[in-house]
């Protein structure tokens, strides 16, 4: 891009939305309303270099968040970015579940059936679709920068496009339903690996809000009495 009047002169890596939109993969820093020049040339005249285990973990989906990131020997840096980002997401859904009392005996209900297979049993909470949405885009847009751009695009566009739902991706990662993933995979044209990643950091995130949610509780209630 160029900057304009002073000559600046900026490189950044953009996806290109359809309806002749771009979205930046990473924020510039631009004053509002610049006028700006474009010149678009593909990204990734060389291949892109998957984590070399991506496609065994496909083949693995019942392992927990770690040992999946450990299957594809992913990057310290998408490593990293992914750890931080499920604990985001799931602090956001242990919130929410907090709110609604109903949804906590659900949890409760099928914690005390089958102990640590509540999220399991009851699948991941009912957030309104712009939330699950969201928290989909920044899982794609975490493997983007890492620099896997061209891996992302096809589930960024069905993403975009609405024809996705993370709610359902998750559902499936957490009662380990590969053969919807692999449907999906296949009726979206995304990566079967990617969407085997994505499924899997939403179902992690979901996993650790109830089980904090449900320790939360019985630490509550379990607690000593305080004397009048």
């Amino acid at each position: 891009m160029d900057a304009g009047k002073q000559g600046k002169r900026l490189t950044a890596e953009a996806i290109y939305e359809g309806d002749g939109i771009l979205r930046l993969v990473e924020p510039v820093e631009l004053p509002v309303g610049a006028k700006l020049r474009v010149t678009i040339e593909p990204a990734g005249a060389e291949p892109m270099e998957k984590p070399k285990g991506l496609a065994v973990a496909a083949e693995r989906l019942g392992l927990d968040f770690d040992s999946i990131l450990e299957a594809i020997e992913a990057p310290e840096g998408l490593r990293e970015a992914l750890e931080e980002l499920v604990e985001h997401m799931a602090r956001s859904m242990e919130e929410a579940v907090a709110r609604d009392g109903r949804l906590r005996e659900l949890y409760r209900a099928a914690e005390r059936l089958e102990p640590g297979h509540a999220a399991e049993r009851i699948g991941p909470p009912p957030l309104d679709n712009d939330t699950w949405m969201l928290m989909l885009s920044d899982v794609l847009t975490v493997v983007e920068k890492a620099g896997l751009l061209q891996l992302t695009q096809p589930l960024r566009v069905a993403a975009n496009n609405r024809l996705v739902n993370p709610y359902d991706l998750a559902l499936a990662a957490l009662r380990g339903d590969r053969g919807f993933l692999d449907h999906e995979a296949e009726r979206l044209h995304a990566s079967r690996e990617l969407v085997y990643l994505a499924a899997a950091a939403l179902a992690e995130a979901t996993r650790r809000a109830v089980a904090r949610l449900l320790e939360a509780q019985e630490g509550a209630e379990s607690g000593p009495d305080v004397a009048a």
